[in-house]
């Protein structure tokens, strides 16, 4: 899996990118079913990009504070065990975020 590090203006435009029918972002206390649900959704249009560890306009309404990532690749193991148990299953690509000033990962 790639890791991509980022400058602390390219995640504020994570932060601040309008959710889509090709893009979404979502905390990363996301259910395994809802991170299903996305992937599955994504799979069956015309693909899309998810970011785990941004949380929605909803949940953060200051863009600089949305960013909650963890702070090892590990502990997004959950979401590769969930999109594992799709049947059948669907070609992803995970690229991991690395936020320097934070450091934290997003996905």
């Amino acid at each position: 899996m790639k890791t991509r590090t980022i400058t602390s203006e390219e995640a504020l435009e994570f932060c601040k990118k309008e959710e889509s029918h090709f893009f979404d972002r979502k905390a990363k206390e996301l259910s395994g079913k809802k991170i299903q649900k996305i992937a599955v959704a994504f799979a069956n249009a015309d693909g899309g990009d998810f970011v785990i560890g941004i949380k929605d306009d909803k949940d953060e309404s200051a863009p600089r504070k949305r960013w909650s990532g963890y702070p090892t690749k590990e502990d997004f193991n959950h979401v590769f065990q969930n999109l594992s148990l799709i049947n059948p299953s669907i070609p992803y690509t995970a690229t991991f975020l690395y936020n320097e000033e934070l450091n934290e990962y997003a996905l």
